[in-house]
């Protein structure tokens, strides 16, 4: 990570373009192979990882059109053994990978459904595996990892996986993932979300998390450290809290200039901005709300759990040894600073559904989730804090604060405390318990 890298520079590609292949076929391992200057067996594992495309023209190739354009050329996944004339492709040489999670079998996958008929299959997805396919590794995902395990299948439509996402979960959080057998089965979903409540007021679609937080920010306002705390803090409050998550723009450009970056955190505010306040931002900010139904201590065997669980999720994590030791151990995973008596076992109602919305929420009340080192740094801000009727802000001041809070956060390439405990679907229920309480491995 440099963080000291130019802003606006061009971000480099990850990927490497042949120029189109002139034999009538050519095998797709060696277009690889010689595209990626890689051997044969390591060209055969990207075209089985879904790191490999091929350029289309679905409408027919632009007359007078430059096909060396890389811009102009749609690309759809290789699948088939050969690369025809006139094609070319694009090969992610070192792909995201997701080997631990993925590849465990038919009875590791298997003790993880939660749910199956016909047109839906739930399952309880492990920590550090995303639900979508990343670009450069279409394979260990999610639908792809069970599909390949269970033995499903055919596309649901051409050129589709055998089993389609019907909602997503951060790759660091576990939990209940439903996958649809069939195209109905997504729609009928998807039109559950759109449709909202049932008759009687209740909402077709509920989910509800369990995560493991501590009080740093409650810690950090007494002035004293975590280990110096002899009295608990008190648990997470209970209740409806409703936060304004920051739409956009990132790039340079965003927070007047100081850049914030898609992958970092995203910032909260306890009020709907004005328009004088969104300071040419191109889109309001979005509403999100959640419940909070319980708070109790954890217990110090769930805490043992998770401690054991996250310390053989880093052990040789270069990643982690980076992101432990910086800004007086902010970014430390809260576990390994807090001790039991102030780590707390929260359950969530998700009313809303935006990108790491329970993660981010639950840090700008005061109580990020153990492990997550991206939102961690955000414990107990709000982007707005200090608004108010005759209030004076310095509007640059708090942006920059901002932005040197969103750049202390790090992607957490590891296990965060957070787990999609159940999703209730009209009258089915898909539960599975957190991994910090039963051993699903």
């Amino acid at each position: 990570r440099d963080r000291d890298r130019d802003r606006d520079a061009v971000p480099a590609r990850h990927w490497t373009v042949s120029a189109p292949f002139v034999d009538a076929e050519t095998s797709a391992t060696r277009a690889v192979a010689t595209t990626a200057d890689v051997s044969d067996a390591l060209a055969s594992e990207l075209l089985d990882a879904g790191a490999v495309y091929v350029d289309w023209w679905p409408e027919g190739r632009r007359a007078g059109g430059d096909d060396d354009d890389e811009s102009a050329a749609r690309w759809r996944r290789l699948r088939g053994d050969v690369v025809r004339r006139g094609e070319r492709v694009r090969v992610h040489r070192t792909p995201r990978r997701y080997r631990d999670a993925c590849w465990l079998g038919e009875a590791g996958w298997r003790k993880r459904v939660v749910y199956e008929d016909e047109e839906t299959l739930a399952v309880n997805k492990p920590h550090a595996l995303p639900t979508q396919a990343h670009e450069s590794n279409a394979a260990e995902c999610v639908p792809g990892c069970v599909a390949r395990a269970l033995g499903f299948t055919g596309g649901v439509t051409d050129g589709d996986d055998a089993l389609l996402v019907t909602h997503r979960l951060d790759a660091s959080t576990s939990g209940v993932v439903v996958l649809g057998k069939t195209l109905g089965a997504v729609r009928a979903f998807n039109a559950s979300i759109a449709g909202g409540k049932r008759d009687g007021g209740r909402n077709r679609i509920t989910k509800t998390y369990v995560a493991l937080v501590v009080d740093a920010s409650n810690v950090r306002r007494r002035g004293v450290t975590v280990e110096d705390a002899t009295t608990p803090p008190p648990p997470v409050p209970l209740g409806r809290f409703v936060h304004y998550m920051y739409p956009g723009p990132f790039g340079a450009s965003a927070l007047g200039g100081r850049g914030a970056r898609r992958s970092k955190a995203r910032l909260l505010r306890r009020r709907a901005p004005s328009a004088s306040d969104n300071r040419g931002d191109a889109k309001p900010w979005r509403r999100c709300e959640l419940v909070v139904r319980s708070c109790a201590r954890a217990s110090p065997r769930d805490v043992a759990a998770w401690r054991a669980l996250f310390a053989e999720s880093v052990e040789g994590n270069a990643n982690w040894e980076a992101a432990r030791g910086v800004d007086d151990g902010s970014r430390d995973e809260p576990s390994r600073r807090a001790g039991d008596d102030v780590v707390y076992e929260v359950e969530i109602e998700l009313v809303t559904g935006r990108t790491h919305q329970v993660r981010a929420q639950l840090a700008a009340l005061g109580f990020p989730i153990l492990g997550d080192t991206l939102y961690a740094p955000m414990a107990g801000y709000l982007h707005d804090e200090g608004e108010g009727e005759g209030d004076l802000v310095d509007v640059d001041a708090r942006e920059t604060h901002a932005s040197e809070l969103l750049e202390k956060g790090v992607v957490p390439d590891w296990p965060v405390a957070l787990h999609a405990a159940s999703l209730r679907w009209d009258d089915k229920l898909f539960a599975a318990p957190p991994p910090w309480r039963e051993d699903v491995q």
